[in-house]
């Protein structure tokens, strides 16, 4: 896992959620993020930063999308943006902190079943 260090405690929760050999970096320098996005044999996130930089990369990335827009980027081969596509998506550019419905149904209904389905897509496409 990757992200900044205000990322640790939910990188901790996710981990335990895991229940296996996870390796979180959460805090570390953006060159060591980079240089081990370079490794990736694929990278799951959302519109942040260290997915784009993934992208650039040229890794096989999903990139979930909740409050934000998907078409704000264009996409190519080994890139998969995911989002549900609710009424109220997008609702921000950027992401606000706090959903202006109350609700954050744009992630919380993501089940992670289509996530992984995604996932196994780009793992098992050619000359991935």
């Amino acid at each position: 896992m990757l992200g900044g260090p205000a990322d640790r405690g939910l990188a901790g929760r996710i981990a335990a959620l895991a229940g296996g050999d996870v390796r979180d970096t959460t805090g570390n320098a953006i060159d060591e993020a980079i240089a081990l996005l370079a490794r990736c044999d694929l990278v799951v996130g959302g519109d942040t930063g260290l997915v784009h930089c993934a992208r650039a990369l040229g890794r096989p990335t999903l990139a979930i999308f909740g409050p934000t827009h998907i078409d704000r980027h264009r996409w190519r081969a080994g890139e998969v943006p995911l989002a549900l596509g609710l009424d109220c998506q997008p609702c921000h550019d950027h992401g606000p902190r706090i959903c202006p419905l109350g609700h954050l149904d744009c992630m919380n209904q993501l089940e992670l079943s289509r996530v992984a389905a995604a996932a196994r897509r780009l793992l098992d496409a050619p000359g991935a």
